[in-house]
């Protein structure tokens, strides 16, 4: 009934996504009814309020109406410090006032100063912009980080890219040091070095632009290259909540399990070790979702498309076709705790977390209890699942005999990999009694909670864009007509919206350089962003035997590059070892030999000058001249003329 009377409280009705189609429900009829409008436009459907009851949270989920925000560029260190100092005044006032209320003045000034000695800040926010911070999370879907100001255009250095170029050297080179030199120290030094090769009259920044370009280094590379492994790893502990939670999304783990099992393809090609990235809801015990990869190495662009696909709905038929069971776990959760590697805490991977406002947590890296929800499930994975399989090893101690016994013994495709897991985990893990959950399945402990926490994003379109890894490449073309590079492929747009930019960038004297986004999970596809216009493009791969989906393993796999040994080399010459090339060149040859006219024998001409005999290395069978002869002749000539 609680759900039932939210929905009446909204008279311009609430969105939900009712089949996967995404409308508006308007409450009718006193009440009693409720009238669900598509968006698209279609024929309107009655719902009772039993019929409402009875699906909410299953085949009718609410979808979070708050402002989108598009932002795929990464946040520099300073806004991700400002991000959580406002977090941190954001979150307790939501859970100090249950009532959704911003407060009296008495009120809103004690909790800033408890929030403020809590995070030791020097100057808390004003009352007012306070009040405006929770104004603008409350509409928000990012939440805190839409309070952040705008980020303004990139506009071109004043300072020629030589200089630019120079400074980022010498902080990379003499301010990350053990030795901890001052910035003022480099600076001098960074003077000195342009007064000597560059140029006394080019114009260099100043000694404040200088530590600017400090500040906006990654502070895990400061902290790594002035401290040391120790203090970055100690840094990138953060303190983590109790583990004891009161409903569903409140707290998910995630974490990658290296499978000690190999793929192969189609054509039986080896592609490389399986890894699997899961997302597991603590509540419920239940599988939110998982992304398979293929080769060794944490990447960004496997843990966002792990969170993506936790969080969007799912078609369990699409990758297990006989599967019986429907996958109702989907939604945007609050916390979201992962270890320390180096794909979760990735640039894209925060950003991605920030843009649909969830709380980060970082558990220490080799400490399994921190996360012993994910932890146990890998276990359970192993004995019931992967042990069943045949292409699946036992731990060896050497790791070169392990990758010879997985290329050895791979028989799965990816696809079967991922059928395989879709079962397993919709049919029977979902399905099975838990004892930490007093007897109930994931799935039945899900349902009774999904009605109340389950808020789908409501810039799914948004979501898809953001890929996992940034990199800037060059649109290449005389006219810029020729799109983009990465990872050998080609890419481009059809509207030749990528042109104009290139050409604009051109006009303007600067490299035709963009900013992109790429998946090694799929690709197919890649997203642009222009930074000065702050325009969203999204690439397609030139071509066609690219299709969506196809990950870059599988495309190297089917595409070898040419190595070190054989660059340059074709192909095998078969011809070379013909018959019928062979005597033909025989024959060829003997006719050749006999149609040779022989040459007139030339004389001995010797001068005065020189009457020692030729050395034996020069004289000729055949009566032929030599070329000393020919040299003594011409010498003779010139002195007689």
């Amino acid at each position: 009934m609680n759900i039932i009377k939210k929905l009446q409280k909204n008279q311009n009705g609430t969105v939900v996504k009712f089949s996967g189609t995404k409308g508006r429900l308007l409450n009718v009829g006193n009440g009693e009814k409720f009238l669900f409008e598509p968006e698209s436009g279609d024929n309107c459907k009655v719902l009772s309020t039993e019929n409402v009851i009875s699906m909410f949270g299953k085949k009718l989920i609410a979808v979070d109406d708050r402002q989108p925000l598009v932002d795929l560029l990464p946040m520099t260190p300073q806004s991700i410090k400002e991000l959580t100092r406002r977090k941190a005044y954001v979150s307790k006032h939501v859970q100090v006032r249950r009532d959704n209320k911003i407060g009296g003045v008495k009120f809103l000034a004690d909790m800033t100063k408890l929030v403020a000695k809590e995070i030791n800040d020097p100057f808390p926010p004003c009352r007012t912009a306070l009040i405006e911070w929770l104004k603008i999370a409350k509409i928000s879907v990012a939440g805190v980080k839409a309070t952040l100001p705008k980020r303004r255009k990139k506009r071109k250095s004043v300072f020629d890219e030589e200089v630019l170029d120079l400074a980022l050297e010498y902080i990379d080179d003499l301010y990350l040091r053990l030795s901890k030199p001052t910035m003022q120290s480099v600076y001098d030094l960074y003077i000195d070095h342009i007064n000597e090769f560059v140029g006394k009259k080019i114009k260099r920044p100043g000694y404040r632009t200088f530590t600017d370009y400090i500040k906006q280094t990654p502070t895990q590379d400061i902290i790594l290259g002035r401290d040391g492994k120790k203090a970055l790893k100690a840094a990138k502990r953060n303190k983590t909540s109790m583990l004891i939670t009161d409903h569903i999304l409140e707290r998910v783990e995630v974490d990658a399990v290296h499978f000690s099992m190999g793929a192969i393809d189609e054509e039986g090609n080896y592609l490389g070790k399986v890894v699997v990235y899961f997302v597991i809801d603590c509540y419920s015990r239940s599988i939110l979702g998982f992304q398979l990869q293929i080769g060794t190495g944490e990447t960004a662009s496997s843990v966002i498309d792990s969170y993506r696909n936790a969080i969007l709905q799912k078609d369990p038929s699409i990758k297990c076709p006989h599967v019986k069971n429907d996958w109702p776990m989907c939604g945007i959760s609050e916390i979201v705790v992962s270890d320390g590697g180096p794909g979760y805490t990735s640039d894209a991977a925060v950003q991605f977390l920030n843009n649909l406002d969830i709380t980060w947590q970082v558990a220490q890296t080799g400490c399994g209890w921190r996360k012993p929800y994910i932890e146990r499930f890998f276990s359970t994975i192993r004995k019931q699942l992967l042990q069943r399989m045949s292409g699946y090893c036992k731990r060896v101690k050497d790791p070169r005999e392990l990758d010879l016994s997985l290329q050895k013994q791979a028989c799965y495709t990816p696809a079967q990999i991922e059928s395989l897991l879709t079962e397993w985990i919709v049919d029977e893990y979902h399905q099975a009694g838990h004892k930490g959950l007093g007897g109930k399945t994931p799935q039945e402990v899900w349902e009774s909670q999904s009605a109340m926490y389950v808020i789908l994003p409501a810039n799914e379109d948004e979501l898809r864009l953001q890929q996992g890894e940034f990199v800037y490449r060059k649109i290449s073309g005389n006219s810029s007509e020729a799109g983009i590079v990465n990872n050998k492929i080609r890419y481009n747009d059809v509207g030749g919206r990528l042109q104009e930019i290139g050409n604009m960038k051109k006009a303007k004297g600067g490299p035709a350089m963009i900013q992109i986004q790429f998946n090694l999970n799929d690709i197919s596809r890649v997203t642009a962003l222009d930074e000065e216009t702050g325009e969203i493009l999204e690439l397609t791969a030139v071509d066609p035997g690219i299709t969506e989906g196809m990950t870059l393993v599988e495309y190297n796999t089917l595409n070898p590059s040419v190595g070190y040994n054989n660059k340059g080399y074709g192909h095998k010459r078969l011809s070379k070892d013909n018959a019928i090339l062979k005597s033909t060149k025989a024959i060829h040859d003997e006719k050749m030999a006999a149609s040779r006219t022989t040459r007139p024998r030339g004389a001995n001409i010797t001068t005065t000058e020189n009457t020692e005999p030729a050395e034996t290395t020069d004289t000729v069978t055949d009566g032929s001249t030599t070329s000393s002869e020919r040299k003594l002749r011409t010498v003779k000539a010139h002195k007689d003329a």
